[in-house]
């Protein structure tokens, strides 16, 4: 199961310091305990004006403002494809995931792609 969006499929647009909520996916029927793997891919690119672009990237559980089970901030120098594997047991049969970017100076561009996909 995959969900987001390519490059392209979009107008790109800059990131700012309030969390922007791209995309969700929605883990349903597995057993407390069960291993969850979560593939994060985020592309984007610095703007022009900045030397050095920076963004947040979150993933929260349960809720767009639930908890934060993944964080990381990346710099990239032009454009930046960011792929990274999250993983946790489940504590109920159904769990969802949002992915989410920002950035304190407005120095990312989201141009695609972002997903989140599981096996499950």
């Amino acid at each position: 199961m995959k969900r987001g969006a390519a490059r392209g499929e979009f107008q790109p647009f800059i990131i700012g310091p309030q969390e922007v909520a791209l995309t969700s996916i929605d883990v349903r029927g597995i057993v407390t305990g069960q291993w969850i793997q979560i593939k994060i891919e985020v592309g984007w690119e610095k703007p022009i004006y900045w030397d050095t672009g920076e963004m947040e990237i979150i993933v929260h559980r349960d809720a767009p403002d639930g908890p934060v089970v993944y964080w990381s901030q990346e710099a990239c120098f032009e454009k930046c494809l960011m792929i990274e594997t999250y993983s946790e047991a489940a504590t109920q049969a159904n769990h969802i995931y949002y992915l989410s970017v920002r950035s304190e100076e407005s120095r990312a561009i989201m141009t695609g792609p972002y997903y989140l996909s599981t096996p499950i």
